[in-house]
């Protein structure tokens, strides 16, 4: 391919290149007070001048900041039901204005949770940061700050948050009519994009929904055997409708939940678990009530809550709240590794649970620490029953001993009384070692606790179903867990209207990598030419820090090179990210050079110009020098003898014109001073 046909296919994989901003999108519509915007590196910019106003001329200002990366997130000056214009001028070293971006537009949508509010109880001893919540009844989610105020919603997803993972992505059930299931699990990220849905028809259960470390998909859905209803208080209510409720007649569909888990890449199932194949019958709640909640669609026998997976032990821990178990699953086998719940005679097989002292009841949400300890929020609902005292609500953190099936209390937290909860709720530690209590009581409660129960912030989020509502929060540092920044250095013009980067010979390729995320993370790199890959590496980049990254040049020839980088941040499965770049690699313009080059290093200035530059240089002693001007198709279009040259400090005036006075295009140029035993070569950009 010769030099124009190449410098075509590069412009065309350039040709969005003045689109520029990135996010928010234009026209978008957005449920969120805390924007992220991100732009395009333009070339030869230093800095990035970001404005944003709420009207098109720019007159008043909500935000006029500068900033070196290309990410800028604000927390601070934007508020619900908002019309936003944004725009981005680039400056080079000395500030002058380079480029200046067409403005975007978008739209901030209306708030759902006007009522919440939040009280910092201590100064010191608190958390911080934004608080992750999911409403049962309504199908949606919330996010407020440590001052309570509403920063995100979940917009036109009505979807109710019921995980939150390690690298801040969100899983939740959605109030989806397009389905014949009457809602589907979704993951979901802050921008309200749709990252994994459930497969049509499947109907997985609304309480829980997660990743696996490999990224296929753990969820639960209902599986059915039919089965007797036991005699108890509820008999002559049942057999009024017409049931035998004789303790014998397999008349009701009991159901519980199936554990299935779907591959992340085509949605088949790869496993399941199935408990009645596990558990007996035997056991079933005969003190909670459950039975005079039978429906014509069967008896709610297990009630799962909750589904989480220990890597190190390979293993479920699954909360069945209406038996009031947490039991731990190997796998893959599916073997019962232990039960933890309730003694005999409130549950058949109470004599091999684990830890039945403890008399929790209704539980939700249990899940291993990282010291291995166990965490979950035990809702009490049969604590009068057990244990003498109403309406208690108690966290437990446990630590068992598997070897001798012992259980020790590591730290046991009793709710106040007006945050007992029937029903929801969950416990998280937070990195302080606080503890994060989510209440569903009290239109809607968190409270954060300190070990020694001291409660240091609290929060209210103003539902209006003030009782049973709120279903879980979790504690996070930013909507925007993954972002960074990632600036190629020496970026600049190959041709007038040609971006990328110039290299000599072997010289690496060179990037800043700015995370400006509050976490650490972990970055995988590729880089493409023609397909073929030629760099691989893996990188930790610590929270709002920076890395030099070189990629090698050797494997690019000489001349035009385009190439593809691939970024990827965990969680590994999200799509990655995609820079391509022009790449000229010169040795240079196949003029070899000596190697008793001379002492003195030419500049000409200034270094881009656009009318006229003046190369300046030192000459060691007085003689006479050829000086040479080349395109970048190593062709001489200028050349001068200067003669007679004084020792010291000279320059060279250059117009900008060939050997015939013609003007010449923009780009890039090489010049080359030559003595009698010595040359030395420069570089320079013409902007036209």
């Amino acid at each position: 391919m010769n030099y124009k046909n190449k410098l075509l296919a590069l412009l065309l994989l350039i040709n969005c290149l003045f689109c520029n901003l990135i996010l928010p999108e234009d026209q978008k519509l957005i449920f969120a007070t805390h924007i992220k915007f991100s732009w395009e590196q333009i070339p030869l910019a230093s800095k990035y001048n970001l404005k944003a106003s709420n009207n098109s001329n720019f007159d008043s200002l909500l935000v006029d900041i500068v900033d070196s990366t290309l990410t800028y997130i604000d927390k601070n000056n934007f508020t619900w039901d908002q019309t936003v214009y944004w725009k981005v001028i680039a400056l080079d070293s000395l500030e002058n204005i380079i480029h200046e971006t067409e403005p975007r537009v978008f739209y901030i949508g209306e708030q759902k949770f006007p009522l919440s509010s939040a009280d910092v109880l201590n100064e010191n001893n608190h958390q911080g940061h934004l608080t992750v919540f999911g409403v049962w009844w309504n199908w949606n989610s919330g996010i407020i700050n440590e001052n309570g105020d509403e920063i995100w919603n979940d917009g036109n997803l009505n979807v109710m948050v019921s995980h939150v993972d390690e690298h801040g992505q969100m899983y939740g059930a959605q109030d989806f009519p397009n389905d014949n299931a009457w809602i589907r699990g979704i993951e979901f990220d802050s921008y309200h994009n749709i990252i994994w849905a459930e497969p049509n028809g499947t109907a997985l259960d609304p309480h829980d929904l997660r990743r696996l470390p490999n990224g296929n998909i753990v969820g639960m859905r209902r599986v059915d055997q039919l089965g007797p209803i036991p005699i108890g208080g509820w008999t002559d209510y049942l057999q009024s409708l017409g049931y035998e409720a004789d303790g014998e007649t397999n008349e009701v569909y009991w159901f519980g939940q199936e554990l299935v888990i779907y591959d992340m890449a085509n949605n088949q199932e790869l496993w399941t678990w199935n408990p009645f194949d596990h558990y007996t019958t035997s056991d079933v709640d005969l003190h909670g009530g459950t039975w005079w909640w039978l429906q014509g669609w069967g008896y709610d026998w297990l009630h799962t809550n909750s589904i989480y997976f220990d890597q190190t032990q390979s293993a479920f821990y699954v909360s069945n709240r209406h038996i009031s178990r947490i039991s731990k699953i190997k796998y893959p086998s599916g073997e019962i590794d232990w039960m933890m719940g309730l003694p005999t005679p409130y549950m058949e097989s109470g004599d091999v649970h684990l830890c039945n002292d403890l008399l929790f009841s209704f539980q939700h949400e249990a899940e291993t620490l990282p010291n291995g300890n166990i965490l979950f929020y035990d809702n009490g609902n049969l604590s009068e029953t057990l244990i003498g005292l109403d309406s208690l609500t108690r966290i437990f953190e446990i630590s068992i001993n598997e070897e001798n099936n012992d259980c020790e209390v590591v730290w046991e937290y009793v709710l106040p009384k007006q945050y007992y909860a029937i029903g929801m709720g969950s416990v998280q530690v937070l990195e302080n070692g606080n503890y994060q209590i989510t209440s569903g009581n009290q239109c809607g409660s968190i409270i954060e606790v300190t070990p020694n129960h001291e409660i240091v912030w609290k929060a209210n989020l103003g539902l209006w179903d003030c009782h049973n509502a709120l279903y879980r929060g979790f504690r996070i540092k930013t909507l925007y867990p993954q972002t960074y920044s990632f600036i190629a250095k020496n970026y600049e013009y190959i041709d007038q209207d040609m971006p990328g980067i110039n290299i000599e010979d072997n010289e690496n390729i060179r990037f800043n990598l700015f995370n400006e995320s509050p976490n650490n993370l972990i970055f995988l790199f590729n880089a493409e030419s023609q397909e073929d890959l030629f760099y691989e590496n893996q990188f930790e980049v610590g929270a709002e820090q920076t890395i030099l990254v070189e990629i090698p040049s050797a494997s690019l020839n000489d001349g035009i090179n385009s190439i593809t980088i691939n970024i990827k941040t965990q969680p590994f499965y999200k799509e990655q990210k995609t820079f391509t770049y022009n790449i000229y690699k010169t040795e240079p313009l196949s003029i070899k050079k000596e190697q008793d080059k001379t002492s003195f290093k030419p500049i000409n200035v200034p270094n881009p110009f656009n009318s006229t530059t003046k190369i300046k240089f030192i000459v060691d002693n007085d003689q006479s020098i050829a000086l040479s001007i080349y395109n970048l198709n190593g062709k001489i279009i200028k050349k001068d003898y200067l003669d007679l040259l004084k020792r010291g400090l000279n320059e060279y005036t250059w117009n900008a014109k060939d050997n015939y006075g013609k003007a010449i295009p923009g780009g890039i140029y090489f010049y080359q001073l030559k003595s009698f035993k010595k040359q030395v070569f420069g570089k320079m950009i013409y902007l036209k």
